[in-house]
C-alpha cells in the first residue's frame, strides 16, 4: 500500500503522512520491494519521485492486487453477517490517556 500510495502522490513525505507512518518506514517499504522485484521503482527528483518504468508496470498489478482483496474482504464480511470483521484501534504509547 505504500507504493501505492508514493505512486499516487509522488512524494514520499506526504504518502508517510497520509499512511501515518515516518518517511524513513515508508521508503524502507519501497526500498524492500525494490529488492523483492530485482528493479527500482522510483527515482528521485527535486520535487518528489517518479515512477521508474518498471514502477508503472508494478503499480497496474498492485491496483488489482488491493482492488482484488478489497472485493474478498467485502464479499467475506457479507458472508459472515453484520458482526464480522476486523476493528483496528491505535494508540500512541506517550498519550495520558487511552
Amino acid at each position: 500500500m505504500a507504493f501505492q500510495t508514493v505512486a499516487r502522490l509522488r512524494n514520499v513525505s506526504l504518502a508517510a503522512d497520509e499512511l501515518h507512518l515516518s518517511q524513513s518506514a515508508v521508503s524502507v517499504q519501497i526500498a524492500s520491494l525494490e529488492e523483492a522485484v530485482g528493479a527500482a521503482l522510483t527515482v528521485r527528483t527535486g520535487r518528489g519521485v517518479r515512477l521508474t518504468e518498471a514502477g508503472e508496470l508494478l503499480l497496474g498489478h498492485a491496483e488489482r492486487l488491493l482492488a482484488l482483496w478489497q472485493e474478498a474482504s467485502d464479499d467475506m464480511a457479507s458472508f459472515l453477517g453484520p458482526f464480522s470483521g476486523s476493528l483496528r484501534v491505535g494508540a500512541v504509547s506517550t498519550a495520558e490517556y487511552f
